[in-house]
């Protein structure tokens, strides 16, 4: 018997944990911004608006002060 479909659900699994620690942040103004994070040190990039990234949960403090960022 196969076990191909419990490889994938470990994978997604996997993935899904990647992403539980990270926030959504959009950039709604028409210019860059960047910004570093002041725990984990990570540049993060937003070039153009709609632009989205994810960010870790304990950087998060200088984005909620930053108007041309909005939390999805």
């Amino acid at each position: 018997m196969c076990n191909c479909g419990q490889k994938r659900i470990s994978l997604k699994t996997m993935e899904d944990s990647i992403y539980k620690n990270n926030v959504k942040y959009k950039l709604i103004a028409d210019k860059p911004v960047v910004i570093n994070g002041s725990v984990t040190g990570r540049t993060y990039i937003f070039r153009e608006k709609g632009d989205i990234n994810y960010v870790d949960r304990r950087d998060t403090g200088i984005f909620e002060k930053n108007k041309y960022l909005m939390k999805i």
